[in-house]
């Protein structure tokens, strides 16, 4: 598939430096020139998405917050700890979602840490006030993912 793509594309550019470099008018007596445009053929890439398994060195995530009753317009700080077995910090990827009955209903963001913590705060909006919130935070590290769910209630 590859390459085809490649040879496609290949002698696409060939043939479009093909032709001469005259005016695009025709030769005395001969029917004008139509130049018609045609659909770019689609070409299917297929899209490989997958899930990462468990890791493949174990490690561990701490979570620690401000408490589980965060107020409207004032920041709450958390802060993700991740180690190896040992207690050595480790690098990787926080992905903090805010969650309503099973189904995230907010992005936080996506964040690279390398010393193996991650501090950030949230100044939390009015219409998340009462709801039963879960902050979930999910940590890639050491080739797997790992995810701690903190339920929270704003008010």
């Amino acid at each position: 598939m590859v390459r085809r793509l490649a040879l496609f594309s290949t002698l696409a550019l060939v043939a479009g430096g093909c032709g001469s470099s005259s005016p695009s008018s025709s030769p005395a007596g001969a029917p004008p020139l139509v130049t018609t445009t045609s659909p770019a053929p689609t070409v299917t890439v297929p899209v490989i998405t997958t899930t990462p398994g468990p890791p493949k060195q174990p490690f561990k995530v701490k979570l620690t917050t401000d408490g589980h009753s965060p107020t409207v317009g004032r920041p709450w700080h958390f802060t993700v700890r991740v180690t190896d077995r040992h207690g050595r910090p480790l690098r990787g990827t926080v992905k903090p979602h805010v969650v309503l009955s099973g189904r995230v209903i907010d992005t936080i963001g996506w964040f690279g840490f390398s010393n193996g913590v991650f501090k950030h705060d949230i100044v939390w909006t009015s219409d998340k006030k009462g709801q039963p919130l879960v902050l979930r935070v999910e940590v890639d590290a050491n080739g797997g993912a790992k995810h701690v769910d903190y339920p929270i209630l704003v008010k």
